[in-house]
């Protein structure tokens, strides 16, 4: 199903000091199928008013554009300052 659609699916993982960590699953573009925790708990379709937290990692399924703009969002602050300047 997914080959002929415009989305694609990542697994994304939050970093501690990214716009996402203490962000929620609401805040995502597209659906987000899953998100595993630290401990490698998973929560299948979770809720969207579902807080996130760092070293958790999040499934979406996405436009490739928005998917590449939530990797960089989900990265370090300090990482992603450097890559944009």
């Amino acid at each position: 199903m997914l080959r002929v659609a415009d989305e694609t699916m990542a697994a994304i993982t939050v970093a501690a000091d990214s716009e996402l960590s203490r962000g929620t699953v609401g805040d995502l573009p597209g659906a987000v199928i899953a998100v595993e925790a630290a401990d490698g708990a998973i929560e299948p379709i979770p809720a969207r008013a579902r807080t996130l937290a760092a070293d958790e990692t999040v499934y979406v399924v996405a436009r490739p554009e928005s998917l590449r703009e939530l990797e960089r969002r989900a990265g370090r602050a300090d990482t992603a300052a450097a890559r944009d300047a």
